[in-house]
């Protein structure tokens, strides 16, 4: 479970590693389909960790700016800790604005929501969006590939998906990780 953990269970850094992990097994048992099934799932977490993250460092800035604490900026590190005011106060909030954004699964909204973040934030959090395609993964994922046949994604199709929702992965929650913005 990460800091980001919401009450209702939704944990965008925890799925996404845990999809990341399935993927590349599929992969090695040839199982193409659910591999790729995974990728843009690993994706959809990844860019919904960063929304997350990217509210809560709005926030951050909005309070410091209320209070007149401009001279300093917020230590968004211990602002993300699990005792931290902001994580505590907008943490739903924060959730809910990750959910809405590309509700059905709409890899190109969140990919355009993220990317948003470059011109808006300052740079300690617009580093974590993550340079993605405008359309990721090609644009030819869907969640409708779990109702289709075996063999709908090929062999290269799933490495190619898997190999850019790791790399998605990486540059976001891994970036976060190693920066100690998201705990587990």
């Amino acid at each position: 479970m990460s800091n980001l953990a919401l009450s209702s269970g939704d944990d965008y850094p925890a799925a996404a590693r845990k999809h990341l992990n399935d993927a590349k097994v599929l992969l090695d048992a040839k199982r193409f389909d659910a591999a790729g099934y995974l990728a843009g799932y690993i994706v959809e977490c990844s860019l919904r960790s960063v929304v997350m993250v990217g509210r809560l460092a709005t926030e951050a800035e909005t309070t410091a700016t209320q209070e007149k604490r401009t001279s300093r900026k917020p230590n968004l590190k211990m602002e993300l800790q699990p005792s931290g005011a902001t994580l505590q106060r907008f943490k739903r909030m924060a959730g809910q604005e990750a959910r809405d954004i590309g509700q059905k699964h709409e890899l190109d909204r969140l990919a355009t929501a993220t990317s948003g973040y470059t011109a808006v934030l300052t740079s300690h959090v617009a580093q974590y969006a993550p340079s993605v395609a405008a359309k990721p993964l090609g644009g030819a994922w869907t969640e409708g590939i779990r109702y289709r046949a075996e063999g709908a994604v090929t062999e290269s199709q799933a490495r190619t998906w898997v190999r850019e929702a790791e790399e998605v992965y990486k540059s976001t929650i891994g970036q976060m990780m190693r920066d100690g913005l998201i705990t587990s």
